[in-house]
């Protein structure tokens, strides 16, 4: 199945269907519901600039060696980054074991909340300032290396935490948590434990 948004579309509903590929640039700017089946992005900016990827639990999204700019994004069922980029300009949250594959994801403001796992992401994680991160558990990022200008947070978790942390941004660390930081970190902002 293959769909093209046209101009100022108000919104995409992928429903009712195993696959759906969206194969060309759009400049659809309402919200992207994926509530069935899988949806495939064929090209750069295929996504338009969507305001919001909202995944519903049981379907699965996959950039696909593309890149694409979402304005929030709700993932409860799987994004598979596929060695593309994924960068997210506002805010959103992110289930356990909903993240995964190499790639690039890129939080330019807002807040990410992520909870649970997400042991299948290998990707590069990118906080923009003044963007944050919120952590429920120590492997929300799974293996991915994180770079940030912005804020890294952590909250209620405990364990290693084994990403490695570069940037100019700041680790924050709260509300009984109990982490143990592993690797070689070059990261160069401050760093907070809060109760």
């Amino acid at each position: 199945f293959f769909f093209q948004a046209e101009d100022g579309i108000r919104d995409v509903a992928v429903t009712g269907v195993q696959t759906c590929a969206l194969p060309i640039y759009n400049d659809y700017t309402g919200p992207t519901l994926v509530t069935s089946g899988e949806l495939i992005t064929g090209d750069n900016n295929a996504l338009g600039q969507t305001s919001l990827l909202d995944i519903y639990s049981g379907t699965s999204v996959d950039l696909n060696h593309t890149e694409q700019t979402v304005g929030s994004l709700t993932a409860n069922g799987s994004l598979n980054l596929n060695d593309g980029k994924l960068t997210v300009s506002n805010s959103g949250s992110a289930g356990p074991n909903t993240l995964i594959g190499n790639g690039i994801l890129d939080l330019s403001d807002g807040t990410l909340n992520v909870t649970g796992t997400n042991t299948g992401l290998s990707a590069q994680v990118k906080i923009d300032a003044p963007a944050t991160i919120e952590l429920t558990d120590v492997a929300g990022l799974g293996s991915s290396s994180v770079e940030t200008d912005g804020t890294l947070s952590l909250t209620g978790t405990s364990g290693t935490f084994a990403n490695l942390l570069s940037g100019n941004g700041d680790l924050f660390v709260k509300t009984g948590s109990n982490i143990t930081l592993s690797g070689n970190n070059t990261y160069s902002g401050t760093t907070e434990v809060r109760s």
